[in-house]
C-alpha cells in the first residue's frame, strides 16, 4: 500500500487506487489477532504506524495532484470505519495508538479540516468504549480544541438568535474525551501518592537506623 501511494504522490496514474488501497485495509485488519492479547495486537497495529502508512496517506491528502486528496480520505474514512465496525470491541482499545496517529498528523493540515474532525471523533469514541494506551499529555489537546469550539458556538448562540448554538456531536466527543482524561488524572494522583507513600517509608526507615546507630555509639 505504502508503494501505491508513494506513485500517487508523485503524480502517476494508478488504475482503481482507491479500490486497491481499500482491498488492502480489509487484508490487513483481516489478519489482525483475534484474542486480545496485549503484546500481540499492539505490535501488530504498531507494525501499521512503523511502515508509515499514517503518513504517507496523509502525504496523498495534501497532495496536489487531481483526485488524490479524495483518494486518500475516503480511504482513511473506510480504515476507521472498519476498525470500528469490523473489528471486536475487546480490539478497539488497541487501534487507538493508529487512529492518534492520524489525528496528529492531519492537526497539521488544520483544526477545521473536515478529515481531521472525523479522526477526532473517531479517537474519541473508541477511548468512550474501550480505552487505550494514551497519556493525558495525548488527550488533553484535543479537549482544549473541542472546548474552544464549544465556548464560540455558544457565544454565537447568546449573539445572535439564528445561530444554531453548540452542536450535540461536540458535546459528545467533548464527554467521550473527558472519559480518559479523568481516568488519567486520577491514575497519576494515585502514582503520586504512592511514590509519596513510599519516599516516607524509606524515610522513617532511615530514620530508624540513624536512631539504632546513634544509640549504638552512646552505648559504646
Amino acid at each position: 500500500m505504502v508503494s501505491l501511494v508513494y506513485r500517487l504522490c508523485r503524480g502517476e496514474v494508478v488504475r482503481d487506487a482507491s479500490k486497491t488501497i481499500k482491498g488492502l485495509i480489509t487484508c490487513y485488519l483481516n489478519m489482525a489477532p483475534r484474542i486480545d492479547n496485549d503484546d500481540s495486537v499492539y505490535g501488530y497495529f504498531q507494525v501499521f504506524i512503523s511502515c508509515s502508512a499514517p503518513a504517507v496517506l496523509v502525504m496523498l491528502y495534501v497532495s496536489p495532484y487531481a483526485g488524490n486528496k479524495d483518494c486518500a480520505d475516503s480511504s482513511v474514512r473506510y480504515f476507521l470505519s472498519r476498525c470500528r465496525n469490523t473489528l471486536s470491541k475487546a480490539l478497539h482499545g488497541q487501534c487507538v495508538p493508529v487512529v492518534l496517529e492520524f489525528c496528529n498528523l492531519l492537526r497539521r493540515v488544520g483544526c477545521l479540516d473536515p478529515l481531521y474532525l472525523h479522526c477526532q471523533s473517531t479517537l474519541g469514541s473508541l477511548l468512550e468504549t474501550a480505552g487505550g494506551l494514551v497519556s493525558i499529555q495525548d488527550i488533553f489537546p484535543f479537549v482544549c480544541e473541542i472546548a474552544n469550539s464549544l465556548l464560540r458556538d455558544l457565544d454565537l448562540s447568546m449573539e445572535s438568535p439564528t445561530a444554531a448554538g453548540p452542536l450535540s456531536k461536540d458535546v459528545g466527543d467533548f464527554t467521550a474525551f473527558l472519559i480518559p482524561l479523568r481516568t488519567g488524572i486520577r491514575e497519576q494522583q494515585a502514582l503520586k501518592d504512592s511514590m509519596a507513600q513510599d519516599k516516607r517509608h524509606k524515610d522513617l526507615l532511615f530514620a530508624e537506623r540513624v536512631n539504632i546507630f546513634i544509640v549504638c555509639t552512646l552505648s559504646y
